[in-house]
């Protein structure tokens, strides 16, 4: 038996060369980067140091690739559902499930390379590693792409507004420029950096107002009201670590904004901040300290399902709720994965819970008023759980083994 980066493998015989994982659902994975689908709860893909690449919809996790998948991930809004492994320069289809195929990645593909969508325009993207192209073709086999900013610096991040689908924001290690008129004749603008000594950059923009964009350059936060024209520091009480993303939500009422602050050499923090508040919150819960977050992603809808995807570097994948409404008392927002699901969600006269590894679990389901439903101990690989009793409505359940728990939402319909 042997450990490495990639797990615990043990081997018959000295002359077995078969060589059987036996991490039995210990959370050790090294994960570089994490992808949640847009228009599919619970698709996630993963890239991992030695494991490959992973993709989970709502029953699992099954593997797609091997080796080492360093590079970003990210999934479109076309019906197909591509997942990109940018540094590849491939993608796959997940509906229908396809196999990865190249889309004509300009420039060629690096480790380094970003690409952006839009909900409400699906064939378009730009994408870039140093110079940005943009298409409006990419649900084509080969979509066909266009230069639109040549630049000598490297791309740190790449968004297009969340408000309107005609304007975008383009970050490089030297430089800002915002693009105009994006799906017609695009208008590039290079605007004043607030800072101009930074190691770290990333975008997001505001779904509710088209003029605001976060800046963050370093350690450092910045908004703009006017369309990068002009920025305000709302750095506040963040610690002085790089920032390596920033994320929007964009079903908020009220402006909230959500980072990564910290990197594999300093401790590493999730912090949530809305427009109201004069502070930042740190968001890091029960996220593992031994373990660097290395990847942050959103599946939002604006419903109870929307969820924070973390990856980290040697604990796996953690999730929490963006929006908890209910009244059972949670008491840190982040999960680790334990390997058991509860699907079909809505579910009518049945659920179950699948008990990937076979370990010994308890699950019980509450009312959002917090009174017990249900209660169940089982190691069975799959429990049926009869619902006919159940109310319509939603159900809260926590799922319990080797002192881990887990939470989720459950819907009850007749």
């Amino acid at each position: 038996m042997i450990s490495n980066d990639g797990g615990i493998f043990q081997r018959s015989g000295l002359n077995d060369s078969a060589w059987t994982m036996k991490n039995d659902g210990i959370g050790a994975m090294e994960v570089w980067h994490v992808a949640a689908s847009p228009n599919i709860n619970h698709q996630l893909s993963i890239g991992t140091q030695d494991n490959g690449g992973l993709d989970a919809d709502s029953i699992g996790w099954y593997n797609t690739m091997g080796g080492d998948q360093g590079g970003l991930l990210a999934y479109d809004y076309t019906p197909s559902n591509y997942v990109y492994y940018l540094s590849a320069g491939t993608r796959k289809s997940i509906t229908p499930p396809g196999f990865f195929t190249g889309f004509n990645i300009p420039s060629g593909a690096s480790y380094y390379t970003k690409i952006a969508f839009h909900p409400s325009h699906r064939d378009l993207a730009l994408i870039g590693h140093q110079d940005l192209w943009m298409t409006n073709t990419l649900g084509n086999s080969l979509p066909s792409w266009t230069l639109i900013n040549s630049v000598p610096d490297a791309l740190m991040d790449v968004v297009i507004s969340a408000a309107d689908a005609n304007i975008a924001y383009h970050l490089t290690t030297s430089s800002l420029f915002r693009i105009d008129n994006l799906l017609s004749t695009p208008v590039v603008t290079e605007l004043a950096l607030p800072i101009t000594s930074y190691f770290t950059g990333s975008l997001c923009t505001v779904k509710n107002d088209v003029n605001v964009v976060y800046l963050t350059l370093g350690y450092n936060v910045f908004r703009s009201n006017d369309q990068g024209l002009n920025w305000t520091d709302v750095t506040g009480n963040l610690p002085n670590h790089d920032i390596t993303q920033i994320l929007s939500d964009d079903y908020n009422s009220t402006e909230t904004i959500y980072l990564q602050s910290g990197d594999r050499y300093t401790d590493t923090k999730i912090f949530r901040k809305q427009l109201t508040d004069s502070l930042w919150q740190d968001w890091t819960g029960n996220l593992p300290t031994v373990a660097t977050v290395t990847d942050m992603e959103m599946y939002n809808d604006g419903s109870p399902n929307s969820k924070l995807y973390v990856s980290t570097m040697g604990r796996g994948v953690w999730s929490c709720d963006l929006y908890d409404t209910t009244s059972v008392n949670i008491e840190h927002p982040f999960q680790e994965d334990l390997g058991i699901s509860v699907y079909p969600n809505p579910a009518t006269k049945n659920f179950f819970v699948k008990n990937s590894h076979s370990k010994e679990y308890t699950i019980k389901v509450f009312s959002t008023e917090g009174v017990l439903q249900y209660e169940q101990k089982s190691n069975l690989s799959l429990l049926t759980v009869d619902c006919h009793s159940f109310s319509e409505g939603t159900y809260v359940y926590l799922i319990s083994s080797a002192g881990i728990t887990n939470h989720g939402k459950l819907i009850i319909v007749k």
